[in-house]
């Protein structure tokens, strides 16, 4: 409790990152948000208990990023 999670840190942290590189897509969306490439896989689904779309904040922030 009160402690972030490393992809929120990862986010936040690391202001000027254009590349996040690794197997941790799911820690970056909300608990049960189905993956863009394996949608019908539940291991691959959102597990965030915050609810924060990382991915979405991080566009938000940074218009000219894809």
């Amino acid at each position: 409790q009160g402690c972030k999670d490393i992809a929120w840190q990862l986010m936040h942290n690391v202001p000027n990152i254009e590349v996040i590189m690794g197997g941790g897509r799911k820690y970056m969306y909300p608990r049960n948000t189905s993956d863009v490439e394996y949608p019908n896989d539940d291991k691959a689904s959102g597990t965030r208990l915050d609810g924060l779309n990382l991915t979405q904040i991080w566009l938000d922030q940074k218009p000219n990023k894809q």
